[in-house]
């Protein structure tokens, strides 16, 4: 600390007084030590207390009239050996009884206003109330803020971190940052992610962001899942072949959607047996027996086609996109390998792809720089992606013509047909768009009628020749 600071007491040594810390097998050399043994068999007891009152310094700029109670500084210089600041230790000794252990507690009682109920520019506004601050200065960067750990490979802990029922109101854990990843899980887990307890939403997405999943190769996302501006619900992408169903497709309701759209169409459906139809006569009301249909059959001329757009084909085009920047790197990590069955800690090296930032001077609305901390004149930063723009390929649907010959009829002669004859005729469809479709299954008992009266025609010339 550089600051020069006020103090009642100073212990300057030179870590002569040899003892044995409570819980810690190994002596050690300190130059202040307090040992002690619980006394009160029915009362509090602290080993060491430190008590600290203030009401001095409002209105100071941050780092300059702050008050420590308690402050453990260390410094590594070269030759050290590995360092702490501050190292608790706590042992639960064999058999010692049935009770709560607790290794670090930090109380935060809060009773002079409510913090942090709005995010701030850069993430908290001030004034903040925060338990636990994981801080620090420096040109490079650091291991992690946190971590959990422990002395081999068999597991210590049954949660890593617990937030304790209705103790926070608004996030349990909030990223306000710019990392690559805001989560990254590794490692062997049955379930990644587990939510089948919540009571609540398990999962929200941001509208038009997909979750996306790797392509066998391991080099490009795939949308799976997304809801569009429209708050359309889209399946899959065009970078894939097939959006495969393990079950039978059903709508929620009955009678209440349509597969496909005048605009959004099937090519082909592949079927076993053919489209089945509702066709109970309990389904069904004013059933009666159809007219004469010898003028429609004569007002409805088939035709030939070819459409003016085919199906779609899938191209490779290149394009210039807009792409957070990124460079590989070689990354040292430690696994553990199970050898001769026993785990062992080894050291491997692999090429991981960082994106990349830079670092921009934070200044408020008049144009001054905020300062971190005045008394080193170090300027507050503020990370933002670095762009670049690339040439990529991607695959894209594009129109091409009909070219196969088609049969069939014409909507609207079809529907002039039947309203000559003064008949509703409900194979004609007008779509949202105003195109017209067809029911081409409806038109088969048209000519099942037609049958019937050529039929009967063919029996009266057939009775008359007999005759």
């Amino acid at each position: 600390m550089t600051a020069e600071t006020l103090a009642s007491i100073s212990v300057a040594g030179d870590q002569s007084l040899s003892v044995a810390p409570t819980g810690n097998p190994a002596t050690t050399f300190a130059s202040l030590s307090c040992q002690a043994v619980a006394a009160q068999g029915n009362a509090r007891e602290f080993l060491a207390n430190i008590g600290f009152t203030s009401a001095e310094g409002a209105g100071n700029p941050p780092g300059i009239a702050d008050k420590v109670a308690l402050y453990a500084g260390m410094m590594g210089n070269a030759g050290t050996a590995d360092i702490w600041a501050i190292n608790t230790e706590m042992v639960l000794s064999a058999a010692s009884g049935s009770y709560n252990a607790t290794g670090y507690e930090l109380d935060l009682n809060n009773l002079n206003a409510d913090r942090g109920d709005a995010d701030g520019g850069a993430g908290l506004a001030a004034p903040v109330a925060i338990g636990l601050a994981v801080t620090g200065a420096g040109s490079f960067r650091s291991t992690a803020a946190i971590s959990i750990e422990g002395p081999g490979s068999a597991p210590i802990w049954n949660r890593g971190i617990v937030v304790g029922d209705s103790s926070v109101a608004q996030a349990t854990l909030q990223d306000l940052g710019t990392a690559t990843v805001s989560l990254d899980i590794r490692g062997s887990h049955a379930i990644s992610v587990d939510t089948w307890q919540s009571s609540g939403i398990p999962l929200r997405l941001p509208n038009n962001n997909p979750i996306v999943a790797q392509n066998a190769a391991g080099t490009a996302n795939i949308p799976v899942v997304s809801v569009d501006i429209d708050n359309n619900i889209e399946l899959g992408s065009v970078g894939s072949s097939f959006v495969v169903s393990g079950a039978d497709t059903i709508p929620a309701l009955d009678l209440a959607f349509d597969l496909g759209f005048p605009s959004n169409r099937w090519v082909d459906i592949f079927a076993l047996n053919g489209v089945l139809q509702s066709s109970d006569p309990a389904l069904k009301t004013d059933i009666a027996k159809l007219p004469g249909v010898a003028a429609l059959i004569k007002a409805i001329d088939p035709v030939t086609f070819r459409w003016r757009q085919d199906r779609k084909r899938l191209v490779e085009v290149t394009e210039e996109v807009t792409v957070h920047a990124t460079e590989w790197r070689a990354v040292e990590e430690e696994v553990m390998e199970i050898r001769d069955g026993k785990a062992v800690r080894v050291r491997r090296t692999r090429q991981v792809e960082v994106h990349l930032y830079d670092e921009l001077p934070v200044e408020d609305e008049q144009g001054n720089p905020v300062m971190l901390d005045p008394a080193t004149q170090r300027q507050a930063t503020h990370r933002v992606p670095r762009m670049v723009t690339k040439r990529v390929t991607v695959r894209k649907p594009v129109e091409t013509p009909g070219t196969r010959l088609h049969w069939g009829f014409l909507a609207p002669e079809v529907k002039a047909a039947f309203d000559a004859a003064g008949l509703d005729f409900g194979g004609h469809v007008t779509g949202p768009d105003g195109s017209q479709h067809l029911r081409p299954d409806q038109l088969i008992p048209v000519l099942w009628k037609a049958v019937q009266e050529l039929m009967a025609r063919v029996e009266a010339l057939e009775g008359k020749a007999g005759g």
